[in-house]
């Protein structure tokens, strides 16, 4: 039997799925190799939001079968790529 979750389950949940955005990445080693640096800015800005500006359409279509997002979030960004 599948218990109800509390208020203060959700709220545990909505707090650990903030905090896990915000982890630390040491940049630096990943600016090292320029390719590997674009595919996680990339995967930071559709997962996360991370970055004031738009995503480049050229380095997202560049990046494209490279990158590793959400099927859902693949399908919808597709939309926008033709």
């Amino acid at each position: 039997m599948r218990r109800r979750r509390s208020a203060a389950d959700t709220t545990q949940r909505l707090c650990y799925c903030k905090r896990m955005k915000r982890w630390s990445v040491d940049t630096s080693e990943l600016e090292k190799t320029p390719p590997a640096y674009a595919i996680w800015r990339l995967e930071q800005a559709i997962n996360w939001g991370i970055g004031e500006g738009k995503i480049s359409k050229d380095l997202l279509r560049r990046h494209w079968h490279e990158i590793d997002i959400d099927p859902r979030k693949r399908a919808f960004l597709a939309l926008f790529m033709e």
